[in-house]
């Protein structure tokens, strides 16, 4: 226990009060900070004594860890997680000596490197965790274990640190250092960031531990790795609230990589546009300088990504928003939502963020001819050595290196290997790869060069120096080599394959293989399947096994399917082609007298696996249902699994308003041939106003056929066939449609300065079948039930657009309305109308289809100036006065009608 506090207070009997109030006050302050709280109180001769001691308490770690190869998670390897406050006093200063009771670091614990990369992944899942199903956002870290083996074999934890407006925020991880054989694997690692709000700036670094051992040594890049968010949106109903969540960092000093979560799919917000502005955001846009446009793709991410490159000395911002071709045009626009009162609205923008300001500088007492190439090498337990080669700044233009492998055993100042190095061109990694393989027992040392292909000539070369004369070349480039490095390889004869397995629901195996390494070139493996209820050492199932030549993968794999219920065991052997043969047999160990063949290769074998397999017959279809607002509905049928053979579906549809156990339509639905899709669609459409319920049967062909039947299930006796196949039903589902007989035409109407009004006529649902329309216009002047003008629109064949539109031109001074009608060419004829309505005995046709009208709209026009023109051009200030107010009367109340049409 660490005590992080004792507080000794003396009360009178009078100051009891006070003591309660302050004892509360500390317990809740200490309970909002995850601190636990014990308090002591006892009495002396008339005074109360309490003593208040807080302690800090780790929690259950909640780190994800993963192997990065494989992908497995990866259990117990995180012990303990300490939360701020605990960790924050350690943040602060950087020392040791303030870490939280637990995890302990001395002197002795030497630094490790930082983590080797580190990213930010962004979702909208479903709000499991409150019980509900709105979409929230999810942000997850993900950070790697460091490049070099040794560092990551003596990783004691990590320390995550995000600080935004609302403070500091830190998690301490701590590891069990004793598993050095897992932590020697490349892992990766992921975090979920808590209590989450929109618009939320935070800067995010992760250091390994143990960590620099001083404060000033912490605040140097190279020791740990570091990115900024910008949260957006963290729930969303409608497009128009939906703003991207985004991550930006630095992979170059002049480039800048951003990253942006997807919207959910269903907004059908497809298209995103990001701006680079300098020096500062405008609104104007007239600091501007690059544009990016982005298409989503069509597929199951959950973000993108795009990069600014070759960036001048400057400050930075980025804005990202989505492009609606229809902005703010009802009825079509994409940015859509809606009002308290649940009213639909286009958005003025929606998918809008914009990122913190970020300054690119050079360092200008840094030429090329100085620059040294940063570089960082591991050792492969398969006698190899990678060697990450640092990128130069992109305006020195320094992007071929000589790599030159040195060996111990020989002359220390001759080449063992060579390897030339070029960056990709408009590469926007900040690191290069290079290996060196096939490597004995000894000790190596690496060199790295830079190389000028203009080597000493003026005026070209890039490796140049500034002189008193100006810039001149250097005789050679920036150089580096590393300390000896030992390389220790194992025998063939001694090497054991990885292996993993998985059992999965269809009664299989899935048995992973890991290859050799290269120089061993054991590349066949015999796989045995053994079954508890045979005898343990005899084969069940063979499979030969050969690696692929030339592969790079790390494993291979190979299934035992069509499995019963029962106990399973793997034996995995390494086969030698040369089994036994004098200087050719590939499994051979060291001896007294050099190398000599093994009697076998390697072998491992699994522990025993249980595989559980349901009979065909117990299996039920799974079903999932949507309600279209077209009147359809549409059914996903979830196919068997291959073993089972089901490929034919009887859907049935059952109407509510008929007989329960009558099928109103069905379908027949077959899997097709070599499917690799889990489910099959079908749709039943068409369909009026009622309650429906989906039933699925599964179809036998070889129903109650002995032998031969798919449906059977096994009993005491071995197997028979089912009298029927799986079923499933859904519940009632309501599908409410709307008839056309009651549909209203959408309109709108606008006053053109040139004496005219346009008006905008919405489409007919396409099942409707609703084309034609009467526009009439009438005028105030004339009769209520007179047309002043008439015309008639019909909606083009094939036409995808929402609205038609026409124009009344010519217009004097004068009120108008606007009334639409829909005309039906088949009015009133039994079962031709296309008006029609349901009643008590079907349909029937409508006297008159649907109709609307506008409210009265002013249009005034300009006229050619008369002569009384000149007698207001010569009245009194007051007269004029007057004839302003009047005007601006006028004008005021045209908005207002303008604004109260539809």
């Amino acid at each position: 226990m660490k005590i992080l506090g004792i507080k000794k207070l003396h009360y009178d009997v009078a100051g009891f009060e006070s003591l309660i109030m302050e004892r509360m006050a500390l317990k809740h302050f200490l309970k909002r900070k995850k601190i636990s709280v014990m308090i002591f109180c006892y009495v002396l001769l008339s005074s109360y004594v309490c003593v208040h001691f807080a302690f800090c308490a780790s929690d259950p770690c909640t780190l994800k860890v993963f192997e990065e190869q494989s992908g497995d998670r990866i259990e117990d390897l995180c012990l303990e997680e300490y939360k701020d406050p605990d960790c924050l006093p350690f943040v602060e200063h950087f020392n040791r000596l303030e870490l939280p009771t637990g995890f302990s670091l001395t002197d002795d614990d030497d630094p490790v490197q930082r983590p080797e990369s580190l990213d930010v992944t962004f979702s909208f899942e479903q709000d499991k965790d409150n019980g509900n199903e709105a979409l929230v956002l999810r942000i997850y870290v993900d950070w790697s274990s460091p490049f070099d083996r040794f560092s990551r074999e003596n990783t004691k934890g990590y320390l995550l640190i995000g600080q935004d407006t609302r403070g500091v925020m830190c998690r301490l991880f701590k590891f069990d250092a004793n598993k050095t054989d897992l932590l020697g694997k490349k892992l990766r690692f992921q975090y979920k960031i808590q209590d989450l709000e929109s618009l939320l700036s935070i800067a995010v670094k992760v250091y390994s531990m143990p960590p620099p051992k001083k404060l000033e040594e912490s605040e140097k890049k190279t020791t740990f790795m570091s990115l900024d968010l910008t949260t957006g949106s963290i729930s969303i109903d409608t497009p128009g609230e939906w703003m991207p969540s985004l991550s930006t960092r630095f992979i170059k000093e002049d480039a800048i990589e951003v990253k942006f979560g997807y919207p959910p799919s269903r907004l059908n917000l497809t298209h995103i546009e990001a701006h680079l502005f300098k020096s500062r955001y405008d609104k104007s846009k007239s600091n501007l300088i690059k544009k990016i446009s982005y298409t989503l793709p069509d597929s199951q991410d959950s973000q993108g990504m795009f990069s600014f490159t070759k960036l001048e000395e400057n400050e930075y911002r980025i804005e990202i928003h989505v492009i609606d071709p229809f902005l703010e045009q009802f009825g079509k626009c994409l940015c859509w939502s809606t009002s308290f009162e649940e009213a639909y609205y286009c958005a003025s923008r929606c998918g809008y963020n914009l990122s913190n300001m970020y300054k690119v500088s050079f360092d200008e007492t840094l030429v090329p001819g100085k620059w040294i190439p940063t570089w960082n090498t591991r050792v492969l337990k398969e006698g190899a050595i990678d060697v990450k080669i640092g990128h130069s700044p992109s305006r020195f233009n320094l992007t071929q290196f000589k790599v030159s492998l040195m060996k111990r055993t020989s002359f220390e100042n001759s080449t063992f290997k060579t390897i030339f190095y070029t960056e990709p061109p408009d590469s926007l990694e900040p690191t290069g790869l290079v290996s060196f393989t096939n490597l004995d027992y000894d000790e190596y040392k690496i060199m790295i060069q830079v190389i000028d292909p203009f080597h000493k000539q003026a005026g070209k070369c890039l490796c140049w120096v500034k002189g008193a004369n100006g810039r001149h070349c250097r005789n050679s480039c920036g150089s580096v080599a590393t300390d000896w490095i030992e390389v220790s390889v194992d025998d063939p004869g001694k090497w054991i394959p990885p292996w993993n397995t998985r059992v999965l629901k269809g009664g299989a195996i899935e048995v992973k293989i890991g290859h050799s390494p290269s120089r061993f070139n054991l590349t066949q493996f015999k796989v045995s399947l053994m079954k508890g209820t045979s005898f343990e050492k005899s084969a069940f199932k063979t499979i030969f096994y050969t690696e692929p030549p030339g592969s790079l993968k790390p494993a291979g794999l190979v299934s035992f399917t069509n499995l019963n219920n029962d106990e399973y065991k793997i034996v995995i052997q390494v086969i030698d082609p040369f089994h036994k043969q004098a200087g050719k047999c590939l499994c051979w160990v060291k001896g007294a007298n050099g190398r000599h063949c093994r009697n076998s290769c390697g072998s491992v074998a699994t522990d025993w696996i249980e595989v559980s397999v349901d009979d065909p017959g117990k299996w039920i279809p799974p079903l999932n249902t949507r309600v279209l607002k077209e009147g359809a509905i549409e059914v996903k049928i979830g196919h068997s699994p291959s073993r089972f053979n089901f490929t034919q579906f009887k859907v049935m549809l059952i109407k509510g308003t008929s007989f329960e156990k009558s099928a109103f339509k069905t379908i027949f639905y077959t899997e097709p041939s070599d499917s690799l899709k889990p489910a099959g669609l079908v749709s039943f459409t068409n369909l009026d106003n009622d309650e429906y319920k989906i039933v699925i049967q599964v179809i036998d062909p070889f129903l109650k056929q002995i032998g031969k039947c798919l449906c059977w299930v096994r009993g005491t006796n071995g197997r028979h066939c089912k009298n029927s196949c799986g079923s499933v039903a859904t519940d009632w589902m309501e599908l409410s449609i709307d008839v056309p007989g009651k549909w209203i035409p959408p309109l709108n109407t606008r006053v053109l300065k040139e004496g005219a009004i346009e008006v905008k006529i919405g489409h007919s649902p396409s099942r409707f079948n609703l084309t034609q329309f009467a526009v009439i216009l009438k005028k105030r002047a004339l009769s209520e039930n007179s047309a002043f003008e008439t015309i008639f629109y019909t909606e083009p064949p094939d036409s995808r657009k929402p609205a038609g539109s026409v124009s009344f031109a010519n217009l004097e001074n004068g009120e108008y309305k606007i009334v639409v009608e829909v005309i039906d060419p088949f009015r009133k004829q039994v079962g031709k109308c296309l008006c029609w309505i349901k009643g008590t005995n079907g349909r029937h046709c409508k006297k008159r289809c649907g109709v609307v009208s506008s409210d009265w709209i002013k249009v005034p026009i300009d006229v050619p100036e008369d002569p009384k023109a000149e007698r207001s051009r010569n009245s009194s200030p007051a007269e004029l006065n007057k004839g302003i107010m009047i005007t601006a009367l006028l004008t005021l109340q045209n908005v207002m009608l303008l604004a109260g049409s539809p």
